[in-house]
């Protein structure tokens, strides 16, 4: 019970292992004992490798990395990978127009359009292209045909007519 105690204390890096092994024993008579063995082990672990277990495994997992760089994907980065995706339609935040929001809802709602997608990525401006969200695109025309009246049967030249 000891060297499970002292093993668990040492790999965790966590002193509360004494506590979990006293509630398994159910003996107070080997509380003394355990938080020795407990405190001597993280001493010694600390001093030997001042990371624990679970740090290493992140760090060689590169899980620090990942978690620092949240929330900065970039739409660019992927779209360059993809030469399938190289001509694919964004909304901006910053300098969307009126006309080009028309027009990528028109072309994907398009049933003759094979490549229509079903999500449009929304990035903050056209430099940076940090992903913001994605819209649906039937929401998207949805809203469209609500603010600027009916699209059914539009073509895409014709979203310069439609104010």
């Amino acid at each position: 019970m000891l060297g499970a105690a002292a093993f668990c204390g040492s790999v965790t890096r966590t002193v509360s292992v004494a506590m979990i092994v006293l509630e398994l024993n159910g003996h107070l008579s080997h509380a003394c004992p355990i938080m020795v063995c407990v405190l001597s082990s993280y001493t010694m672990s600390e001093y030997i490798k001042p990371q624990s277990f679970f740090e290493m495994l992140s760090e060689f997992a590169g899980l620090d990395a990942k978690i620092a760089a949240n929330g900065k994907i970039l739409i660019k980065d992927i779209l360059k990978k993809n030469n399938e995706y190289c001509d694919m339609k964004y909304l901006t935040l910053n300098d969307c127009l009126e006309e080009e929001l028309l027009k990528i809802v028109i072309e994907n709602t398009d049933t003759n359009n094979d490549k229509r997608l079903k999500f449009i990525p929304v990035v903050d401006n056209s430099n940076n292209m940090n992903i913001m969200y994605v819209v649906k695109t039937s929401d998207l025309h949805a809203y469209c045909s609500i603010v600027y009246g009916s699209l059914e049967g539009k073509s895409v030249n014709e979203t310069r007519s439609i104010k």
